[in-house]
């Protein structure tokens, strides 16, 4: 009964580690599947989730939870009563934070391949949804027509969210190509490649293509082991070739971005704007976000709030560094490589109500809460099938 549950956990948490609520082809009506998987994210998942609890568990998740609480509790704070109510988050995307962090925080151990597998899951939908439903879009982009930025006459915010979303489908599919050893899925995973890769491209997201390559090479640097790093230099580096190429025979808006490659868009102003702005205890939200989340932080929700945001990247970087320390996992691998690319790319675009964003943020926490205590049994609120001794597929 747990294990198919725990796959409708791992399903809705991969999709709100990308396309969340929005669906996997914004830039069309919202399709029906786009709709169920909607009440699977909001509905069945949270309900499965309260059905595996243990709930005698309940003592360490409120502890664990605590500086979560402390960070929203200082945002909430923030929001009402030094922001105007017309740049308070809508309910919404509140409750697709809130979800993104539940969802992802019941992550256990034993799961994260299953939860890396789901999100291969999405790849291929989004692959199969764009031929079904967005087949004229992707022979305007091959067609080498595109004059605007993709996606841009959908909306302004499109091009900053949608092409983080598509890199870290990327980013999946070439660290699975490098995690797993058999030929034909390896084959398979990078056939699943181009067409994500192609969209991203064709939004013209420079923040986020910085973001891919920061992930790629959190993943490699972690590696032990030479072959695997050789390995992943060349799936890179064949990646970057597509990648070119799609931009120098379709993508010329995106060419001409990569030209001016070193324009911050005018983000210094902003930067230096955010930073005269900065109080003890924030001047809450506005109409325009600092685009980078530590001076977003310290300028909308003070020294507090920027303190509290970085005890708890330090607290999920301890608690990601004791696992892998335990486990050298490949899975740990990819984790680090979603949160790096996340962080990265919040120093360019999006301010913090951001989904994935969060979504790859909570993942450590459910790790700490089914890493085992010294001298004892391994207890996890959700109870896998997977001994802790077995966390990995492959111990490097």
């Amino acid at each position: 009964m747990q294990k198919p549950l725990s796959y409708i956990i791992c399903f809705s948490a991969a999709l709100m580690l990308t396309f969340g609520r929005t669906g996997l082809v914004p830039f069309v009506d919202l399709t029906l599947p786009d709709m169920a998987m909607n009440v699977v994210v909001v509905v069945l998942a949270p309900l499965c989730i309260f059905l595996i609890a243990d709930w005698a568990e309940t003592d360490k998740i409120l502890l664990t939870f605590v500086p979560v609480i402390l960070l929203v509790t200082d945002v909430a704070c923030g929001i009402l009563l030094n922001s105007p109510t017309a740049s308070w988050p809508d309910h919404s995307t509140l409750l697709s934070i809130g979800l993104a962090i539940f969802l992802s925080s019941s992550i256990r151990n034993g799961q994260l391949r299953r939860l890396r597998w789901m999100v291969l899951l999405v790849a291929a939908l989004f692959n199969l949804f764009l031929f079904v439903y967005a087949r004229d879009a992707i022979a305007g982009i091959l067609s080498g027509g595109l004059h605007i930025r993709f996606g841009a006459d959908v909306s302004p915010g499109l091009l900053v969210s949608y092409p983080r979303k598509l890199y870290v489908l990327v980013f999946t599919c070439v660290a699975t190509a490098l995690i797993e050893e058999n030929l034909f899925l390896r084959l398979g995973v990078m056939a699943m490649t181009p067409l994500p890769l192609l969209v991203g491209l064709a939004t013209g997201g420079r923040g986020a293509m910085v973001a891919l390559a920061a992930a790629t090479f959190a993943f490699l640097a972690v590696q032990r082991k030479k072959s695997m790093v050789l390995a992943g230099v060349v799936i890179a580096g064949g990646v970057v070739l597509l990648g070119g190429y799609f931009i120098d025979h379709y993508l010329s808006v995106t060419a001409q971005r990569m030209e001016n490659f070193d324009s911050d868009s005018g983000r210094s102003d902003i930067h230096a704007e955010a930073l005269e702005q900065i109080t003890v205890f924030g001047r809450g939200i506005g109409q325009t976000y600092a685009h980078n989340v530590f001076l977003e932080f310290f300028r909308d929700y003070g020294l507090v709030g920027l303190a509290l945001f970085l005890g708890f990247l330090l607290m999920i970087f301890v608690w990601l560094l004791r696992v892998f320390k335990s486990t050298r996992s490949d899975e740990i691998r990819w984790m680090f490589g979603l949160i790096v690319l996340q962080l990265t790319a919040q120093q360019f675009s999006l301010n913090i109500f951001t989904d994935m964003f969060w979504a790859a943020l909570a993942l450590p926490i459910g790790l700490h809460l089914s890493r085992p205590e010294k001298g004892a049994e391994s207890a996890s609120w959700m109870r896998e099938p997977y001994a802790w001794s077995k966390f990995s597929r492959r111990n490097n």
